[in-house]
């Protein structure tokens, strides 16, 4: 771990998730307020949920797809998915129903704190990530209601997690060259795989969240 980290890591533990949140919020966008970037066609929002857990540590909710699905079968991903028509146009709005939707967690239970860039998923989707507190306490993953037919499993990760090491490949996407980051969990016994635009989400989170300069454009 390179000493910059070392001293990220240090005071975030003093600041605590409050102060992680408040970065964030300043560097991010209003949560009603649109998106003004270059991606285009269908679109998508995913829901990253910030807590302080008993450690004093932020932690992050994340999940494990269905295996029975046809799109990223087993995958680790936020609780998201594509806005619908009731979701009239809103990031917000959509990231908070599939989140109640997958998951079982309610909108009282959330408060949503800022919006993103959004990103170009490998299937096309343009993807809004919603930072958002989760506000539930305690808050116990093992009493989330989990949607079988989307949902295997939950879980949760520290958000230093990802401005530790991890492995990392340099990848060409529509002619430009991206980073492709991997990062391993341990929860409750089981082990799990975070990559792809999840693994970027949660890297540019932390990165803000602990006060580095976090990158808020296109990457897988």
């Amino acid at each position: 771990m390179s000493l910059n980290v070392a001293i990220i890591l240090d005071r975030d533990m003093s600041d605590g998730t409050s102060a992680c949140l408040d970065r964030l919020r300043q560097a991010g966008l209003g949560v009603e307020q649109a998106i003004d970037d270059a991606h285009s066609g269908k679109r998508a929002s995913v829901l990253v949920g910030l807590f302080q857990g008993e450690d004093n540590e932020t932690h992050v909710l994340l999940t494990k797809r269905s295996e029975n699905l046809r799109s990223h079968p087993g995958q680790v991903c936020f609780p998201g998915g594509k806005m619908e028509d009731a979701d009239h146009g809103s990031d917000v709005a959509c990231a908070m129903r599939e989140t109640k939707e997958e998951v079982g967690l309610k909108g009282d239970h959330i408060e949503p704190v800022c919006k993103l860039s959004s990103s170009m998923s490998v299937n096309g989707l343009t993807v809004t990530p919603v930072v958002a507190r989760i506000t539930k306490v305690p808050f116990d993953v093992n009493e989330l209601d989990l949607c079988p037919q989307e949902v295997e499993s939950a879980f949760i990760a520290p958000l230093s997690l990802f401005i530790k090491e991890h492995h990392a490949d340099e990848v060409v996407w529509h002619g430009d060259l991206f980073v492709m980051r991997t990062y391993y969990q341990s929860y409750r016994g089981k082990e799990f795989e975070i990559s792809g635009l999840t693994a970027h989400i949660c890297h540019e989170v932390a990165q803000i969240a602990f006060g580095g300069t976090g990158k808020r454009r296109l990457i897988l």
